[in-house]
């Protein structure tokens, strides 16, 4: 999961809704606070999704082309 805030009382409703069913179907979940920029730079730097991911749920995040492109 990728979230801009992850203690927001938005994002933290939303993770606690999806964590639960997800680890429920044996996922192993991830969270990615890209909320500063050096978070968000380093990030996309590193791209740590480029493991084997079966998923990524970005979670209202405003992301440009090459971002967009990375995560594809």
């Amino acid at each position: 999961m990728v979230v801009p805030f992850a203690f927001r009382w938005f994002f933290t409703e939303v993770l606690t809704g999806l964590e639960g069913p997800l680890r429920e179907a044996g996922y192993d979940v991830l969270l990615y606070n890209v909320g500063d920029p050096a978070r968000r730079e380093r990030f996309f730097a590193t791209m740590p999704l480029r493991r084997r991911v079966d998923a990524v749920i970005a979670v209202a995040p405003s992301f440009g082309p090459a971002e967009r492109e990375a995560l594809h």
